[in-house]
This record gives C-alpha cells, structure tokens and sequence, in this order.
C-alpha cells in the first residue's frame, strides 16, 4: 500500500514539474516573439540609411510583415483545422 502511495507521489512531482517546464518554456517564447517584434521599430532609420531609400519606403517593412503574419496565421489555422488530432 505504502509503494502506491510513493508512486501517486512521485507522479505527481513530475506533472508539477512538467507543467514548470511548460510555462517557462512559454513565457521564453513570449520573450524572444516580444523582443523579434519589437527590434524593426528603433532599427528603422539606421535600416533606410543602410539601403540608401526614404524612412518613408522602409516603413513598407511593417506592412510586409503584418501581412505575412496574417497570411501565415489564416494558413496555419486552415492546416490545423484539416489535421486530425489525436483525443487525449
């Protein structure tokens, strides 16, 4: 009886472990999705000098990009819909 309990106990730890993992896991992607997001804004001007084109043309980058979001986002969620998923 004794051993049953132990092993209620060590599963336990590991799903509580294994959910820690999970939220650092997340929170790092966040992070790193947050920074990707936020370095095209303080790069822009260095960016249109770089190339030798108006602050005004670069700026088509952030267009560029929310479409591509948005492209991948509508593309991603018409796969995800097709995929059978397995029942947990």
């Amino acid at each position: 009886m004794l051993y049953i309990e132990d092993s209620m106990i060590v599963t336990a730890r590991k799903e509580r472990a294994s959910g820690l993992r999970a939220a650092v896991g997340y929170y790092a992607a966040f992070v790193v999705l947050g920074l990707a997001t936020a370095s095209l804004g303080p790069v822009l001007p260095r960016l249109a000098e770089q190339v030798a084109v108006s602050l005004g043309s670069i700026s088509l980058l952030f267009t560029a990009r929310s479409l591509g979001y948005l492209t991948g986002s509508l593309g991603s969620g018409r796969l995800y819909d097709r995929v059978p998923w397995p029942a947990f």
